[in-house]
């Protein structure tokens, strides 16, 4: 599915931005300086949640940076997944540990998956003003972002 971004990442890292919003979770894999003009369809995802006022913004930020490294099975390597969610970010790096204690067993077994596909995850928080994570905003909450991206034009095509 990525492998044009594969192929442009073969000597770096391969770049993760997600979000999640109450719609859903979303986001793309890009390398760290290629222009978000450049991102395509095939390089987005976005998954619908089922509506659940009780479910957790930190769970529905990991789902998304779980679905995220799931499409970049089989590629190997370093994996930096960018997120803006502060705590999940510091549990995925074991400087901290959420109250939730099915998420925290959910990340220990994403590293255990990951390790089994050849993926090193790196997770880094980054704002919610940078502009690759109001991209990945922008597409978990189903918004036209083609002013930033042409050619994500529609965004039905997102939904994988």
């Amino acid at each position: 599915m990525f492998r044009s971004i594969h192929r442009r990442c073969l000597h770096t890292q391969i770049h993760l931005y997600t979000d999640a919003s109450l719609c859903g979770g979303a986001g793309f894999i890009l390398p760290p300086n290629a222009p978000l003009y450049s991102l395509r369809p095939e390089d987005t995802f976005f998954m619908a949640f089922p509506y659940n006022p009780f479910q957790g913004h930190h769970l529905r930020e990991f789902e998304a940076v779980r679905r995220g490294l799931s499409l970049v099975h089989g590629k190997g390597g370093v994996v930096v997944a960018h997120c803006d969610n502060r705590q999940v970010v510091d549990a995925m790096a074991g400087v901290g540990r959420l109250r939730d204690t099915q998420l925290n067993s959910a990340i220990e077994e994403l590293f255990r998956d990951a390790q089994k596909m050849g993926l090193q995850v790196t997770p880094k928080w980054l704002s919610r003003k940078d502009t690759r994570i109001k991209l990945a905003d922008a597409l978990s909450r189903r918004k036209d972002v083609s002013r930033i991206a042409p050619l994500l034009k529609d965004l039905g095509s997102v939904s994988k």
